[in-house]
């Protein structure tokens, strides 16, 4: 099974590594960067979360929510409001924005903005795709 997004005719299966999250939310972008949809991955063996989802295709703009355990003191930083890049992702659109709600607050306390509108989406690319 390959990691990130992989198109096939049928729609799109996603796949992401995570061993401390407690839930992943893919987040589906338009054009336009307005969030259009969300849906949560199932945990299967090995900490690989993943989904088929058959209304998605080559080009279609996406994020993860990792839900979780905060922790700084032990290095678990998982916070739903950050939109994470696909680490497998062959493709990114948009520009990262420095923004407050990417940071911390003061006293390792949750930042709860969400950051979407400030980091660049990952693109379902063919496997083939140069």
């Amino acid at each position: 099974m390959f990691l990130g997004a992989t198109p096939s005719a049928d729609g799109t299966r996603f796949a992401l590594f995570s061993s401390v999250a407690e839930r992943v939310e893919l987040c589906f972008f338009d054009a336009e960067g307005r969030q259009t949809l969300s849906r949560f991955l199932f945990q299967g063996d090995d900490d690989i979360w993943f989904d088929h989802v058959t209304e998605c295709g080559v080009g279609q703009r996406y994020g993860y929510r990792v839900h979780g355990p905060w922790s700084p003191d032990e290095g678990l930083l998982c916070n739903p409001s950050n939109l994470l890049i696909d680490p497998y992702a062959r493709r990114l659109d948009g520009t990262f924005i420095w923004h407050e709600s990417l940071l911390d607050l003061p006293e390792n306390k949750r930042n709860k903005a969400d950051s979407s509108p400030y980091v660049p989406k990952s693109v379902v690319t063919s496997r083939d795709a140069p």
